[in-house]
């Protein structure tokens, strides 16, 4: 379960913020809760929220898999740079 908030506080006027609450499925019995929300005081901004919610794409695993990689290999691989962006996006 993930719950993530934007507050625009008055002083925010003009402001352009995104909420993008992604979620890796890693097994058949996985489930994800993601509740994104935004809380606005301020007129004038631009704002947006959303949730995605999916397992490791398989076409990308083909791709891997193709080039040599092993299969836990390339799972790992894509866990990583999903892992990587999610980290990425929230610390700028």
């Amino acid at each position: 379960m993930f719950q993530g908030r934007i507050i625009v506080r008055p002083q925010g006027a003009e402001d352009r913020r995104q909420d993008d609450d992604p979620a890796l499925l890693l097994s058949d019995d996985a489930e994800a809760d993601n509740k994104p929300e935004l809380e606005i005081f301020a007129d004038d901004v631009t704002c947006g929220h959303g949730a995605t919610t999916g397992a490791l794409d398989e076409s990308l695993l083909f791709y891997l898999r193709a080039r040599g990689l092993a299969e836990k290999e390339a799972e790992a691989l894509l866990i990583q740079a999903f892992v990587g962006e999610a980290i990425e996006s929230h610390c700028q």
